[in-house]
């Protein structure tokens, strides 16, 4: 079965790992700090603050920028991302507003938004222009994008999606299907220092000294040494990770595009991590059934949140709806070989013409 995404696990991974579980620290040790300096050095943050997962990063930004009367606040999030980004808002007692996205991209449109936060999505591994959100607080959801970059016309560079050039923070995931893997696991970027040391309290339950002093109340949201060390392993090898995604992308996007199914185009100012490959069709269902039984697995990525019992306020947003109905994530990692995408074009070029 060629799944929609897979993990890429080498020697490299294997022995970092080992060599974290014959040492004495499985958490709490060097291995934290280390990964956080690796990712800071390579989006360009100042700091980098290692957790659980995406969602729990989410989780405590939510809480973090909770005012300190504990009243509520607005937040705007796109329709089409996955439910984590949210409910990590919604649990920490936020009002959710769910927006309608782009019809080019399914992300947040360039408008004014008149909530406090707010939170693009870097959907599939596509950057957003996060600069198109002025005079608010800007929570990025990364969690597609690790290794993927925006060019900035204003200071003419490149920009890595984690930089925080134009937000508080980014939030990355590091599932195994993401651009690099610790198994589970989750990392905030940021270079505002307050922030910062109050992730770091919030993640270990709160704590604020050897004392046990707590000021804010916070949880367990600690990523181990063991992942950590993985971490570090696979973000040696991002880069190599993301080139393989983008020939991937580019062999689908020669077979496809004259077909006129691509789901998603890549700007002239966007560097994609493509960590994900969407086609547009008629049936979805039938395609994906008829994959399936040629031993291809798709995805739909995603629901809109609005048809979700927790957000369904009876809106209608149409170009979320729209690319739910017609989009199907197809296969694309880093150890997929060609033949296994030349598989994979013929399978959706046969699915076609017996619909």
């Amino acid at each position: 079965m060629l799944d929609y995404g897979k993990q890429s696990i080498n020697e490299d991974d294997i022995k970092a790992v080992e060599a974290v579980l014959r040492s004495d620290r499985l958490t709490c040790g060097s291995q934290i700090p280390a990964f956080e300096a690796a990712i800071c050095q390579y989006t360009g943050a100042k700091h980098a603050i290692a957790v659980s997962s995406g969602t729990a990063g989410l989780y405590l930004l939510a809480m973090a920028l909770k005012p300190l009367n504990g009243a509520s606040y607005k937040v705007s999030v796109p329709a089409i991302t996955f439910m984590a980004t949210a409910n990590a808002f919604k649990i920490a007692g936020a009002d959710v507003h769910i927006q309608d996205v782009c019809v080019h991209q399914p992300m947040l449109q360039n408008r004014k938004y008149g909530d406090k936060v707010i939170v693009p999505v870097h959907m599939a591994g596509f950057p957003i222009d996060i600069s198109a959100y002025t005079n608010q607080t800007i929570v990025e959801d990364g969690c597609h994008a690790l290794g993927a970059s925006r060019w900035d016309g204003t200071v003419n560079k490149w920009r890595k999606v984690g930089d925080c050039a134009y937000s508080l923070a980014t939030v990355f995931s590091f599932h195994p299907v993401k651009p690099i893997t610790t198994g589970e696991g989750g990392m905030i970027t940021t270079n505002s220092d307050e922030l910062a040391a109050k992730l770091r309290q919030l993640r270990n339950h709160g704590i604020e000294d050897t004392l046990y002093n707590v000021t804010n109340i916070g949880l367990n949201f600690r990523l181990t040494d063991i992942q950590a060390a993985l971490g570090i392993s696979q973000l040696k090898r991002l880069d190599q990770f993301i080139e393989r995604r983008r020939e991937i992308a580019h062999m689908y996007d020669t077979a496809f595009s004259e077909l006129g199914i691509v789901g998603i185009t890549e700007d002239t100012d966007q560097y994609s991590g493509y960590h994900l490959y969407t086609l547009r069709v008629d049936n979805k269902l039938s395609m994906a059934n008829r994959l399936a039984a040629k031993g291809i697995n798709t995805q739909v990525h995603y629901r809109p949140l609005h048809s979700l019992a927790p957000y369904d306020r009876g809106q209608t947003l149409p170009n979320a709806e729209e690319w739910f109905n017609h989009t199907l994530s197809i296969p694309i990692y880093y150890d997929m070989s060609d033949q296994d995408v030349t598989y994979v074009i013929d399978a959706v070029k046969q699915s076609l013409i017996v619909q």
